[in-house]
């Protein structure tokens, strides 16, 4: 059984640190834009589908009637799962009453909140449109529309940013008990405006050290208010982890529709164009790969491994390639015996192998 992921690459203006294959404005360009994507979904077979996540760019910006028209669409197409977690992220700004209304009648059951700060400068710094006072008052708006599945995102490394302006965004993200929260270390990333302003030397990314001590924060405060740290970056109430995003952390396959979405699909990766006007065209896949044995071996380990509760099987690794581990990547293991915990069968990091766990990725590649 496979998941799918809907790339809705309309924003009303893009974030300080946003290199997603989005576009602000172009909204004359959305229903186009859903015929496309429903004309892409039909190219695939009619099959089981266990989640469903509408990403972007900001799928709440565009008219509710379009994101119902999709999800009617992707009914009728493939199977879904009686079960089936269905996602869509949203912006504080752009969320309202009546647009969660139809996404709860379309049968969307879990929201995903960009929220990234519960404090105004760093919100401004970051260039998102919403206050911190509008981000709570959508998660009120969350929960009085049915839904009991709510994740938030958060940011934190910030520059300058100190240690009581992210603990205080932590407890004031845990004070609207979501479900599922998201904390990521901010990246500054080539060819956005935040990359500008590094190149001009308008501010300094904060130390290696400080961001770690920051993550150390955000670990021990979500944890002693009762969330399950499951993945690196990704925290979670008993039962409600992200199930889409785990089938991307278990090697699970997954179709991709729209302008710049990847898809794995019978053991080959594709990626679609990420430019708006060639996709609305037709243009569809740009890259298509063969996924080797060995790279498929790679990805299921430093994938794996992010799974800091589950980890990885050392029966799933045999059952899946016809080799044990050891015969593959014992050097590694060996070499990282101080970070990988070995027991019943599993490995894990160890929580000091957060802090450097990009490194160890890096070995197994």
């Amino acid at each position: 059984m496979r998941s799918l992921y809907i790339h809705l690459p309309f924003c009303i203006k893009k974030c300080n640190y946003c290199d997603f294959a989005s576009y602000a404005g172009c909204y004359d360009a959305a229903e186009r834009y859903v015929d496309a994507v429903i004309a892409e979904m039909k190219e695939y077979p009619p099959q089981p589908i266990q989640t469903v996540y509408l990403g972007g760019g900001t799928p709440s910006s565009l008219e509710k009637e379009q994101i119902v028209r999709l999800m009617n669409e992707v009914r009728v197409h493939f199977c879904l799962s009686e079960d089936a977690e269905i996602t869509i992220e949203a912006n504080p700004a752009t969320l309202t009453r009546e647009k969660l209304l139809a996404y709860r009648n379309a049968g969307i059951n879990r929201i995903s909140v960009g929220v990234q700060s519960f404090d105004d400068k760093e919100l401004s710094f970051l260039g998102r449109l919403h206050s911190a006072a509008q981000a709570e008052q959508t998660l009120s708006l969350v929960r009085e529309s049915g839904f009991d599945n709510a994740s938030l995102d958060l940011m934190f490394g910030l520059p300058n940013q100190e240690v009581k302006t992210l603990k205080k965004s932590l407890e004031r993200a845990i004070a609207l008990c979501p479900e599922h929260i998201s904390c990521y270390a901010l990246k500054i990333e080539e060819g956005t405006p935040l990359y500008a302003a590094w190149l001009a030397q308008d501010f300094l990314p904060m130390e290696d050290d400080a961001v770690a001590d920051l993550y150390t924060l955000v670990r021990e405060t979500l944890t002693g208010a009762g969330y399950t740290q499951y993945e690196l970056s990704n925290f979670c109430l008993t039962g409600r982890q992200s199930r889409h995003n785990s089938v991307y952390w278990q090697c699970g396959e997954y179709i991709g529709l729209g302008a710049g979405a990847a898809s794995y699909y019978n053991s080959k990766r594709y990626c679609n164009t990420p430019d708006l006007q060639e996709y609305l065209s037709g243009k569809r896949a740009v890259e298509e790969e063969e996924i080797s044995i060995e790279e498929q071996m790679s990805e299921f380990v430093i994938l794996g491994l992010r799974m800091v509760r589950d980890g990885i099987s050392e029966q799933e690794f045999k059952k899946r390639f016809g080799v044990d581990m050891d015969a593959v990547f014992g050097k590694q293991l060996q070499k990282h015996q101080k970070f990988i915990k070995r027991e019943g069968g599993v490995l894990t990091l160890t929580p000091e192998a957060y802090f450097v766990s990009n490194a160890i990725f890096a070995d197994f590649i």
